[in-house]
């Protein structure tokens, strides 16, 4: 995904927190009454962002805006047992919400963390092809012997090389048999075609 689309705007309903000054009376109660505010409207902030991205599949989450209240979003996130190995959450500064230009430089924070958080994803299945390569029993290489084990439901990963010839194909069926594709730019081994198996076989 080169760039990203906002197709659906949300409002979180939270309690409201007294921002003037507060002279005289209890000044730590009113500051616990504040923190306790923070928590709550951030925990449903939390609560909302991990229903949406669970209902649409979201791999990022972006969050933007006041250092404090992200903070704590975050933990909440977190805290709602996230699975980090699908899902990934990232802090970017765009300004603030009434700034001019605030909502372009968002969108272009989140492009741009969309584009390295695809990157990264990109790395980690491929130092997880050499591990596997490593196994032998684990990875196959070259398209034949990949082409087989999609055909066979036992491959988990893909990795092609851009250039290579059938790539699309290849790709179109991994999908077809549930595996994931994975495009690099160069990959070790002939064809520029090679693959993860979900389990060994002898």
């Amino acid at each position: 995904m080169a760039h990203s689309v906002v197709d659906e705007l949300a409002t979180v309903k939270g309690d409201h927190v007294q921002t003037h000054r507060h002279v005289g009376g209890d000044q730590a109660g009113h500051q616990r009454r504040a923190d306790g505010v923070y928590e709550r409207n951030a925990e449903a902030i939390a609560a909302e962002i991990t229903r949406q991205a669970a209902a649409r599949g979201a791999r990022l989450i972006v969050l933007s805006r006041d250092a404090r209240e992200v903070a704590a979003v975050e933990h909440h996130i977190h805290s709602r047992h996230l699975d980090t190995r699908h899902r990934s959450v990232r802090t970017v500064h765009a300004g603030a919400r009434h700034e001019s230009g605030a909502f372009e430089r968002l969108r272009t924070a989140v492009a741009e963390q969309q584009l390295a958080d695809r990157e990264r994803r990109r790395a980690d299945k491929v130092a997880e092809f050499r591990e596997a390569l490593g196994w032998h029993t684990l990875a196959v290489t070259g398209r034949e012997s990949t082409t087989a084990a999609i055909h066979e439901g036992r491959l988990a990963t893909l990795l092609v090389e851009r250039s290579a010839a059938a790539a699309d194909d290849v790709a179109r069926d991994t999908l077809l048999f549930g595996g994931q594709v994975v495009v690099v730019d160069h990959l070790d081994g002939p064809d520029g075609i090679a693959g993860v198996l979900r389990y060994a076989v002898q």
